[in-house]
């Protein structure tokens, strides 16, 4: 039984809180699902502050649970096992060639296929993001030259990655582990409030759907964290730790902390990741 974690409580277990009823702002999602331009392993969206998606334990990576707890300190979160998301993924999408982002996509990938589903890689695509002052930004580095494929990546938040990658291109599917509900209204931005919510893509399929709470009767956005990313960002990038980590979870002590606790965590499989894709694969991809 999943529960919802609160802030200080000890890490056993995690919570999911599933809309018992449609939510006003979720009509559009509604009708996407039905007409089937959105295919979700479940058709119920699950709403929360903050979601941390756990990319890092299928791959022997251990990290203490002090780590999780002080994610959690300023906000009520759920923890969600990449391994089990693209377990449920695996099982609704169809054959197609398959090419992916680099990073989360190829962990997607690489879990898909640990699951069982044995489309081809034709493509490996590489979209840089920066911080400044803790907004992002993306530039394509490597992009797809096949338009007829399956296009994966772990989290579909903004938009803003598929949007700098596709830049007017149209693909027919494109699938993730978690995909956020929370569009803006009208036509500005990366997604749009109709059909798979990606003016660029046909159809969206992902394992689950994803909210924030209400507030005053509004969807907050929801902040999605990947460990593999926090792993590699928190160290890498100050700019992430100084800005978004200090501004989310309590000021620059505790992202200091943050941090800390994360250079004792040994990363080798993010670095092969990172250096060999291919090899990653290979490797892990049972």
């Amino acid at each position: 039984m999943n529960k919802r974690l609160k802030c200080r409580q000890a890490l056993v277990v995690f919570t999911q809180k599933v809309l018992a009823q449609r939510r006003t702002s979720d009509k559009y999602i509604v009708q996407s699902m039905r007409r089937r331009n959105i295919i979700s392993a479940s058709e119920q969206v699950t709403d929360n502050d903050l979601f941390i998606l756990d990319d890092v334990t299928a791959f022997g990576i251990n990290y203490p649970a002090e780590l999780i707890e002080r994610l959690c300190v300023c906000n009520e979160t759920t923890l969600l096992s990449a391994e089990e998301l693209a377990t449920q993924l695996a099982s609704i999408l169809p054959p197609l060639p398959a090419a992916t982002l680099s990073g989360g996509g190829v962990i997607t990938y690489t879990l898909l296929k640990r699951a069982g589903y044995k489309t081809p890689l034709e493509e490996i695509a590489s979209v840089e993001r920066t911080y400044r002052e803790g907004i992002p930004e993306c530039r394509t580095q490597t992009g797809i030259e096949r338009t007829d494929v399956l296009l994966i990546d772990d989290i579909l938040a903004s938009g803003q990655t598929l949007y700098a990658l596709l830049e007017g291109k149209t693909i027919p599917l494109a699938a993730f582990l978690l995909a956020s509900t929370n569009v803006s209204k009208g036509n500005k931005g990366y997604r749009i409030r109709e059909k798979s919510t990606l003016p660029s893509v046909e159809q969206l399929y992902c394992a689950k759907l994803v909210n924030g709470t209400q507030v005053n009767g509004c969807n907050k956005k929801p902040a999605i964290l990947s460990l593999r990313y926090l792993l590699t960002k928190a160290i890498d990038n100050e700019d992430y730790k100084t800005n978004y980590l200090s501004k989310k979870f309590g000021g620059i002590e505790p992202a200091k902390r943050i941090a800390e606790l994360i250079r004792g965590i040994d990363r080798e499989p993010i670095e092969i990741l990172r250096r060999d894709p291919m090899q990653f694969i290979q490797r892990y991809g049972g």
